[in-house]
């Protein structure tokens, strides 16, 4: 019993460092932060957005799904180029509410 289990480590152990290895590849570099980070914000805000605005709009009505989908899509198009257009100015608009303190 105990070899069987001893034999079955090497290709579990083959398999999770195939998988490092693949995750480890498929990395972005960290330069792109900005733009990830924008992606998945513009993506999260506009399914939690869309959601909302459609289902106000139109009630919970057959084909739902369909109608919020469409309206996520659209949503995701507008949503990523303008998140990467008004960064730099909300950054400015924030350093202009933070006080800066200063250290002693």
């Amino acid at each position: 019993m105990m070899q069987q289990l001893n034999s079955a480590r090497p290709v579990l152990g083959g398999i999770a460092g195939n998988i490092n290895r693949l995750w480890s590849v498929s990395m972005i570099h960290p330069k792109y932060t900005q733009y990830v980070f924008s992606f998945f914000m513009a993506l999260l805000m506009s399914c939690i957005m869309s959601l909302v605005i459609t289902v106000f709009n139109v009630g919970a009505v057959d084909g739902l799904l369909l109608i919020w989908l469409k309206a996520w899509l659209f949503a995701f198009a507008v949503a990523l180029p303008t998140i990467n257009l008004v960064t730099p100015l909300v950054r400015r608009l924030v350093g202009m509410v933070i006080r800066q303190d200063r250290m002693a």
